[in-house]
């Protein structure tokens, strides 16, 4: 058994994420100048408008910095998925990923303009701040290449680098988080209500809202600070200066040396700099609210008699949609279900309707529509893999209106359930969002952006024309809700807050709601009656629902712009030439570290290197390790393709486990050709299949050489796993849900094996909330081998291997020597009760923080036994308090201080040191 537990520390926050894309899709590239796009063949428009942006953006980014990146910058566009987001990174070379999907007006995300043109903004500008280095690190990295021990950017904290990148993407695009509302509201209200974190608190993982997304809310507000304040030129010096030397020891010197007074100090004039929300309007009779445990509540949706349905979700468990009595209080739970986008009733059926994403097929993550049947508490999936979203149900009929994304571009439609087919009405546009139907269902409002923006609210006929659109000059508009059928209301977002406006179709006539009580909502939804708006809002502690008469509200007149239609354009021919995706330019190794490994109970020292193309269709590693204590070398290769239904494997590996309590060890030398089948995979649960082929021989020797043992075991694999257990953001283990493993080998008379042998193993791991936020965790591993040895299996160890194709399910009985217990059979029981103690949340190196602190209680016992001799019952208790260290904000290691007692034949006192999870 090999541990990997240190290569670099940044590679764990910097290598990219086996993120699998769809396999049947055709790739093509364009390329000009440092820029080359790769792309799905379909997606070709948004390609060519990508290259328009990230040459736009690179040129401004390079006049701003003063610097280029070395090489090329490879852009993907993913068009699999229905969330928006991106990535960058400059491991193993300059990647940036962006997906197509167009965020909602309501999101932080969203765009008045160009979506595209934002996210390569933010992305390309962690390109050029990750670049950033003195020359004598760019001089290095022509020898090591992308070692990340030669790029202190990436040793920034990670508030830091992602502060500069939503700066960057509101400087150099025409949108950016802090051009927009929800950045300046949720900063003014962390400073209203006393709940502004220190510095020191967003290096890591913070658990208080808005958890991971303090980082760039926090980073972007001070890097604007710092910039209004002292010049936007100091931030590049600040940037020459904290990446000038190899090891960054504080955060706090270069910010001194660069704008004259400590880190603490600026902060602190950021924090006073903010304007705090207007609070000296009368507000009585205010708000009433109507949540207040914070974090996220989101799509207020009435219910009637005075009942109200809201999303929630916190960094703890699930989402879940919850029923709340308005007027007593009480809540209940009605289902749990992740990344919901809309919630809306239908109080003929009874029912809720709602669109939220999911897997399909396996690669694809599409949003589809759900209903909920509020009396027999039934949660139904209505679609499957349509990308259909903000559902609207239809009087007196089974369809639903909708929204539905194809080929880039977002349909108003109609779904019928039953035929699971749905019809298009309208012609495509860059964004549509939040339906709303009139109360005599002969008019649809929708929240519609056309190309190049921004949002307005477009009124369609029910078949779908498109009877006008009503805009704002340098403003969004979203969210519409009819009062009657002339009226409805929608939500006009400004440059620092929003307000509610509405629109009387008879006169064309538009007024807002000059009511600073109703200043900076969020989301919002009228009451049957139309006397309340329920609206969210944000706090210090999350964004919250209030409820507000609309008696005696005041009306201004407003200035609108409203259209009949809007221009279409039709889709041209390519204006550009493509050609078909090159990934073995990429290939050749760009990078090499030092590694430690462990092997048995010694430590083995290394090198690594290996390479990748663009999409991770194609990779590879090479390791090589030396043992102090068994002085042999050890060798590993390993290459995955990952272009089609099951991701494919070759592995060969040379390898010593050396045991220092029986002063033996283990030569493993192993081909193996393995396949790895995903079956089902939903956000819920996870189902795979493995078969492998494999040729491995094992040597068991003593430390003088003097005795030999060789074993041929040479056969093919096959195993199942399932895994429902889940790892929320705030959690310090996984905290629900289980995972089961069975798999079993047979090694055929032969192929080199001296007899033939098989055998079969199992694995079963279950967590289960107990008095929460602790977590009670067990886990029951059993197997059996014939004819395989008397020492195929070895008990002992720190660690349980988990996964498919390992074949060592007993290493983890603490307070044992591992390798201590041999056997052809056994079984192994591990119970552990993970209780959190406090969250420290502390930087202790500007990339490293000390997170959070927990005790977990255990007792392990086992036994292992053959045809010649049964050991008898080993077990042991003990206790470790586990440190979780975070890198950058973005990756994590728990560090666990042991004691053990081992009982049985072999009685001491274990004194250990751990990294990563036990199980």
């Amino acid at each position: 058994m090999k541990i990997k537990f240190f290569t670099i520390l940044w590679l764990a926050c910097l290598t990219l994420a086996a993120a699998k894309y769809p396999p049947n899709l055709q790739w093509r590239e364009i390329n000009r100048g440092a820029i080359t796009i790769i792309f799905p063949a379909e997606c070709w428009q948004q390609a060519e408008t990508a290259l328009a942006g990230a040459e736009s953006a690179y040129e401004k980014l390079a006049a701003f910095w003063h610097e280029q990146p070395r090489g090329r910058i490879r852009i993907v566009l993913d068009d699999s998925t229905d969330e928006a987001n991106g990535f960058a990174t400059f491991f193993p070379f300059n990647l940036v990923g962006a997906s197509l999907s167009e965020p909602p007006p309501d999101s932080q995300l969203a765009a008045n303009h160009s979506w595209l043109d934002l996210v390569l903004a933010h992305e390309l500008t962690h390109i050029f701040n990750l670049n950033s280095a003195a020359k004598p690190f760019l001089m290095l990295r022509r020898v090591f290449g992308s070692q990340p021990a030669l790029y202190p950017a990436a040793q920034l904290p990670p508030w830091v680098i992602e502060g500069l990148g939503v700066y960057g993407e509101s400087r150099f695009s025409e949108d950016g988080r802090l051009n927009h509302p929800p950045y300046a509201l949720m900063l003014a209200a962390a400073r209203r209500d006393s709940l502004f974190p220190d510095w020191r608190r967003l290096g890591g993982l913070p658990a208080a809202w808005p958890g991971p997304s303090a980082k760039y809310l926090f980073g972007a507000g001070f890097m604007q600070f710092l910039a209004d304040q002292y010049g936007a030129a100091s931030l590049r010096q600040y940037l020459s200066r904290a990446t000038s030397r190899l090891v960054l020891l504080s955060g706090s010197r270069d910010f001194k040396k660069t704008f004259g007074a400590p880190l603490g100090t600026l902060w602190e004039e950021y924090r006073n700099h903010i304007p705090a929300l207007d609070e000296t309007a009368p507000l009585a009779p205010g708000p009433e609210p109507l949540t207040s445990e914070g974090f996220s509540h989101q799509y207020p949706c009435p219910l009637g008699n005075d009942k109200l349905a809201y999303y929630h979700r916190d960094y703890r468990n699930r989402g879940t949609v919850e029923m709340l009595d308005v007027n007593s209080g009480q809540e209940m739970t009605l289902f749990k279900l992740d990344e919901v986008n809309s919630l809306r009733f239908a109080k003929k059926e009874n029912r809720i309707y709602l669109s939220a994403s999911e897997y399909f097929h396996n690669f694809n993550d599409f949003s589809d529509l759900y209903e909920f049947d509020i009396q027999k508490r039934h949660l139904k999936r209505l679609s499957r893999g349509q990308r259909l979203s903000q559902p609207v149900k239809k009087e007196n009929s089974n369809e639903i209106f909708c929204v539905q994304r194809r080929n880039g571009r977002f349909f108003l439609a109609i779904f019928d359930p039953d035929k699971q087919k749905t019809k298009t009405l309208s012609h495509g546009f860059a964004g549509l969002s939040q339906l709303s139907l009139s109360p005599d269902q002969s008019l649809l409002a929708a929240s519609v952006k056309p190309e190049g923006g921004p949002w307005g609210i477009g009124v369609f006929t029910s078949s779908g024309d498109l009877l006008k659109f009503i805009s704002a000059k340098g403003s969004d508009c979203r969210q519409p809700r009819w009062l009657d059928n002339q009226n409805f209301y929608f939500i006009r977002s400004e440059a620092l807050t929003t307000r509610l406006a509405g629109f009387s179709l008879a006169p064309g006539a538009s007024f807002f709601l000059d009511d600073p009580r109703l200043s900076g909502l969020q989301q919002f939804a009228l009451s049957a009656d139309g006397k309340w708006v329920y609206f969210t809002y944000f706090s210090g502690r999350g964004q919250e629902i209030s409820k507000l008469s609309m008696a005696i509200l005041p009306l201004s007149a407003m200035e609108m712009t409203v259209l009949s239609g809007i221009s279409e354009f039709p889709p041209a021919a390519p204006s550009i030439p493509s050609r078909p995706y090159r990934f073995w330019r990429d290939l050749l190794p760009r990078w090499w570290s030092p590694a430690l490994m462990q092997g048995g109970d010694e430590i083995q020292a290394g090198i690594i290197t290996g390479g990748q193309d663009a999409l991770a269709i194609h990779s590879y590693s090479l390791e090589g390790y030396y043992g102090f204590s068994s002085r042999r070398a050890n060798f590993l290769f390993r290459y995955v393709y990952d272009g089609l239904f099951p991701t494919l494997s070759f592995t060969y590996s040379d390898g010593i486990d050396y045991y220092r309590g029986s002063r033996s060890m283990e030569r493993s030398q192993e081909l193996k050709l393995a396949s790895h089948w995903p079956l089902r995979v939903r956000k819920r649960s996870q189902l795979f299949a493995y078969a492998d082929l494999h040729q491995e021989r094992r040597s068991y020797i003593d430390e003088d050489n003097t005795f030999i043992y060789p074993g041929s075991f040479n056969g093919f694999r096959l195993g199942l796993s399932f895994n429902s257990a889940r790892d929320y953001y705030d959690s310090v283990s996984p905290t629900d849900g289980a995972r089961f493993t069975a798999q079993g080998f047979i090694h055929p008379e032969g192929l080199g094996n001296q007899w033939a042998s098989r055998g079969l193993q199992l694995d079963l791991r279950h967590y289960i909330p107990f008095l929460r936020p602790g977590v009670l965790a067990w886990r029951l591993s059993a197997a059996r081998s014939w004819d395989a040895g008397n020492r195929y299996y070895a008990m002992g160890g720190l660690t349980a291997e988990s996964g498919l194709g390992n074949s060592h399910p007993f290493t983890l009985l603490r307070g044992l020597d591992a390798g201590y217990y041999r056997g052809d059979r056994g079984w192994q029981f591990n119970l552990e009760y993970r209780v959190p103690l406090f969250n420290i949340e502390k930087a202790v190196l500007p990339a490293v923080s000390l997170d959070r602190l927990w005790l977990a209680p255990f007792f392990d016992m086992g036994r292992l036994a053959s045809d010649y001799y049964s050991h008898p019952v080993a077990y042991s208790i003990g206790g470790e308090a586990v440190l979780r260290l975070a890198f950058g904000g973005a990756a994590y290691t728990d560090l666990a201080f042991g004691v053990a007692h081992g009982f049985g034949p072999q009685k001491q006192w274990w004194l250990y040191l751990r990294t990563g999870r036990s199980f």
